[in-house]
């Protein structure tokens, strides 16, 4: 069995890719490794300025670290209102400027206190479209690099809706169509739509692994 290395720590972003590749069937074909396995700890300057860009360096980077075929990912929010802000900022911007290692446990006090200031730039705006953009890549030994960018709109909740599900804007965003937040709904309801929506394995990654 081919082995693939899922080039992160985060919890919330291997989980979902993960189910997405079971519903697929990728399961079957390979072997998911992380970098912590193969004590892998590197440190990739994300300044491309776009999702897909990002996700494109750390797979490069993990791939030529590894050896691996890689994939990689990159998500974060575009508030309508302030011009497409965070975007590529988020992850700085939900860590309070501070390198940590997101949705750990013994940070969940300066999650909701950093991911509260995030929502309040919204104060006042009438605009509360929100966008979740998400950037794949996946890297080969032989240089070869496929990637993928795709956005989802919702809306954004005037205050935080904390519960035991999710984090982050997972307590503010809500999906277009729908009343809820993320963190609002039943848990099968959120990992079929995170996996689905918000971190799907796009065609064209899953063309290149299938073959």
């Amino acid at each position: 069995m081919k082995e693939l290395l899922v080039a992160t720590t985060n919890k919330s972003k291997i989980e979902p890719f993960l189910y997405s590749c079971r519903k697929l069937g990728l399961d079957k074909m390979y072997k998911f490794v992380n970098p912590k396995g193969l004590g892998i700890n590197i440190d990739v300057e994300e300044n491309s300025g776009s999702f897909v860009g990002d996700s494109e360096l750390k797979a490069r980077a993990y791939c030529q670290a590894s050896g691996l075929m890689s994939v990689s990912f990159d998500r974060g929010i575009e508030f309508e209102a302030l011009g497409g802000w965070p975007g590529t900022e988020t992850k700085k911007e939900l860590t309070g400027n501070e390198k940590m290692i997101l949705g750990v446990d013994n940070q969940y006090e300066s999650d909701v206190t950093n991911t509260r200031k995030l929502l309040d730039k919204l104060n006042g705006e009438t605009n509360r479209t929100i966008y979740f953009g998400y950037g794949i890549a996946l890297a080969m030994p032989n240089g070869e690099i496929v990637s993928d960018e795709v956005r989802t709109k919702g809306s954004a909740a005037n205050e935080l809706r904390i519960t035991k599900l999710g984090y982050y804007f997972d307590w503010f965003f809500i999906p277009e169509n729908r009343a809820i937040t993320l963190s609002e709904m039943t848990s099968k309801e959120y990992h079929e739509y995170t996996a689905t929506t918000l971190w799907p394995i796009t065609a064209k990654i899953v063309d290149v692994l299938k073959k």
